[in-house]
């Protein structure tokens, strides 16, 4: 068994990576069962079921960690804090995109790369 520290770091990137592939039928079904919660950073995530259960799949040594947390409390949206999913996934999506696209537009700079050019020789 890993160590839960260990486990807890991937999560949110296996958990994004999920949401962002499925979002299309996701959303929709969100939308139409009127499943989403609110988070504290006012934004709107999926339900604690829907999490728990698709990155307990993505996740298999997270069932190890899952027993004694439901024993210890069951409730599903403190399980979600505990393994750090409590937050809205399409805007932690969009703040990437942002990182991202300012460490590519930081890259392709022109005369930051003639800089470079510059400094290498």
């Amino acid at each position: 068994m890993s160590s839960f520290e260990e486990l807890k770091a991937t999560l949110k990137d296996k958990w994004l990576s999920y949401y962002e592939h499925n979002r299309s039928w996701l959303k929709e079904m969100l939308e139409n069962t009127k499943s989403w919660v609110e988070v504290s950073d006012d934004g709107y995530r999926p339900s604690s079921h829907l999490i728990i259960g698709a990155i307990s799949v993505l996740e298999p040594n997270l069932r190890d960690w899952l027993i004694p947390f439901c024993e210890l409390n069951s409730e599903e949206d403190s399980i979600i804090k505990v393994l750090g999913l409590d937050f809205d996934p399409e805007k932690e999506l969009a703040k990437r995109t942002k990182e991202a696209s300012n460490l590519q537009n930081y890259q392709s700079d022109p005369y930051l790369e003639e800089i470079r050019q510059q400094n290498q020789n």
